[in-house]
């Protein structure tokens, strides 16, 4: 994996965030419009007995999941932080965690195109001379 492809997880890992969240959201609907089952004399089916119980399991597992996910992509986002250069870590926090492409930066930062791709090359490879052995 490249150091850009590297970086470009967390993109992904918002997504999933995001998939994630709203996954959890519509088990909780299923789960509150469930019932309990009832007791009582009922002829055997093969049916699932504790849909409330299954409903539940899922959601703690999905849970789960989704903490994963968001440990995955914190720690990424830390070792952008963790860069000494400041315009470094601005640059690559603008690119890979606010998603901005590289007119966004160079307009906010009042700078040209070439010198911002300069400074996302050089902050890439600063980068990748720091935590390159995790990933490569």
């Amino acid at each position: 994996m490249t150091t850009r492809e590297y970086l470009s997880q967390i993109r992904r890992f918002d997504k999933m965030i995001s998939n994630k969240r709203e996954e959890i959201y519509n088990l909780r609907a299923m789960a509150y419009g469930t019932s309990a089952p009832a007791g009582g004399d009922r002829v055997q089916s093969s049916g699932d007995k504790d849909k409330l119980g299954s409903f539940v399991g899922k959601i703690i597992d999905t849970e789960q999941e989704l903490s994963e996910i968001i440990s995955k992509r914190f720690e990424i986002v830390q070792e952008i932080e963790s860069l000494e250069d400041t315009d470094e870590y601005n640059v690559l926090a603008k690119k890979y965690i606010l998603q901005k492409n590289i007119k966004e930066i160079s307009i906010e930062e009042h700078e040209s195109d070439r010198h911002t791709l300069r400074l996302v090359s050089r902050a890439i490879n600063s980068f990748e001379e720091k935590y390159g052995k995790n990933y490569l």
